[in-house]
């Protein structure tokens, strides 16, 4: 951590008025440092064959020097060849446009095939999943926490396409060998290693509009195997540490924990394409310190933690390569405490696993307050996979402790595709969720299915699911295998309101199920 040290000595000592002390502008043909240094202008050298590339040298070294400057990138491509690393970053990177700007990941060629390199060791030693690398990473540097104004990212990313060419390096995903890089932008706190430490945690602002994100699907052999898959793993993700074991799963850890982040996350009018594991992503986020063990500022306060992921197209995302044991999702939210969500008139097409998944529980360390979840307007098109999960995914492991995610999903549609035989809507577990006014078609097991879920871990037993509220949907359009609405024998206490009697199916205990003709 010794740049990350180094950087926010500097920025203390300036006041954030003036860089670092650097070496020379590395390319002034193509960087432009206007005024103080509060803007850059920069213009793109293309494709080379250098490694690093001249791009990734020169985006390096205005990250490193001018950390609160707003970046303006000209028309034309950006060549990425390696991993670049951003601390503090707290500014604006904006194109010209999303058909005008790119930004695209290619790295040396090697045995005829352009492939991405692995982290060199410094950044191994630093963030996760070891070696495996991504476009950019943003983190704050280590400091007191109580100067989380100066010592913290904020950025804002528009008006671009991000792009991966070629092959990733080949890791281990779930116990096969693949070529992919996971993550094009990675938003973490001050630390993102295997086993970060509890303490100090960080805040985050990330904002991403008028963006495109494109992993590209690749055919390859490896090992005398076919492979086809994307070439890129995740499109944004945002958390505070993390904590694995050595296990099968993800190049052969398995998670366990996670380190939160106080996280201000905003995704708009974005378009994703092809990532196999999930296009955005923000885990553990937090707003406030009940007790814990984590070190939270005592002036000014963090500010309320809050996702809005809006007006988003998602295409062909989330389906981890199709192996057994993996994940896909399209939009994943993992065990928010206290945080403001809404996801709201995005399209997500040709979905093979999960669409939107809320998950609560798993990151134990962080304190499991409620949070207010709504997912309205959106449109899910679900496609036949040995894999499938459903349309909305909602898991809160937390229904014990009384701190459940309140979740209310409205006037969605929701489309099952030929085949497509597992529940559009999955209430697996936990308590206070509304679905109402949503519109089903197509095919599936059911529409809602609440209380229906076997645990994926041992003893593999059902998932309770109770006090929910399931009213006004309009299952017209939908030929269920089973029933419309499925509650399942961990179903209790739910209230049903439909107009045909043979729309639910109740296996459950103490369910209230309404006929309104």
């Amino acid at each position: 951590m010794i740049r990350s040290k180094f950087l926010f000595l500097c920025l203390a000592v300036a006041g954030l008025a003036l860089p670092c002390q650097a070496r020379a502008n590395p390319d002034p043909a193509h960087i432009e440092i206007v005024g103080n240094g509060q803007r850059v202008k920069m213009t793109p050298n293309g494709f080379d064959t250098n490694h690093p590339s001249q791009d990734t040298i020169n985006l390096q070294w205005v990250f490193d020097n001018y950390p609160t400057s707003d970046i303006d990138l000209e028309e034309g491509t950006f060549h990425i060849s390696n991993t670049i690393e951003a601390v503090n970053y707290q500014g604006t990177i904006g194109g010209m446009g999303r058909d005008k700007t790119f930004i695209v990941g290619r790295g040396p060629l090697v045995d005829g095939e352009y492939v991405f390199p692995m982290l060199n060791e410094d950044l191994t030693e630093r963030l996760y999943p070891p070696g495996v690398p991504h476009f950019i990473w943003f983190h704050p540097a280590e400091g007191d926490v109580n100067a989380w104004k100066t010592n913290n990212v904020d950025v804002s990313i528009k008006a671009l396409t991000m792009r991966m060419d070629g092959l990733g390096p080949e890791i281990t995903f779930f116990g096969v060998p693949v070529r992919t890089m996971h993550a094009f932008l990675i938003v973490t706190g001050s630390e993102a290693v295997i086993n970060a430490p509890v303490g100090d945690v960080s805040h985050v602002k990330f904002e991403m509009k008028d963006v495109d994100m494109q992993a590209q699907e690749v055919a390859y052999t490896l090992n005398d195997v076919e492979r086809k898959h994307a070439n890129a793993g995740v499109g944004v993700i945002v958390y505070g540490g993390e904590h694995w074991v050595p296990a099968p799963g993800l190049n052969g850890f398995f998670e366990i924990d996670h380190s939160p982040v106080n996280a201000i996350v905003n995704v708009r009018n974005c378009e994703f394409e092809n990532f196999h594991q999930f296009a955005v992503a923000v885990e553990a986020s937090y707003t406030t310190n009940p007790g814990t063990d984590y070190t939270f500022p005592d002036s000014p306060a963090f500010s309320p933690s809050s996702i809005i992921i809006k007006d988003n197209t998602f295409n062909r995302v989330g389906d981890s390569m199709g192996m057994p044991g993996a994940f896909g999702f399209n939009a994943l939210i993992l065990s928010p405490s206290e945080t403001h969500i809404v996801i709201k008139d995005n399209i997500l097409n040709d979905v093979p696993t999960s669409g939107i998944a809320l998950v609560r529980g798993v990151a134990i360390t962080i304190p499991e307050l409620s949070s207010n979840v709504t997912i309205k307007d959106n449109t899910v098109n679900m496609i036949a996979n040995p894999l499938n999960s459903a349309a909305i995914d909602v898991f809160d492991l937390t229904f014990f402790n009384n701190s459940p995610l309140i979740v209310n999903v409205k006037d969605n549609t929701f489309v099952g595709g030929p085949g497509y035989q597992t529940p559009l809507v999955r209430h697996a577990m936990g308590t206070l969720a509304t679905f109402h006014d949503n519109m089903f078609f197509g095919e599936a097991e059911s529409g809602i299915s609440v209380g229906n879920t076997v645990s994926p871990l041992p003893p593999h037993e059902l998932l309770p699911s109770v006090q929910n509220t399931v009213s006004d949907n309009d299952f017209s359009g939908l030929s269920a295998s089973v029933a419309n609405i499925i509650l399942g024998p961990a179903s209790a206490a739910n209230t049903v309101i439909v107009s045909d009697p043979d729309d639910v199916i109740d296996q459950g205990v103490g369910n209230m199920v309404i006929i309104d003709n």
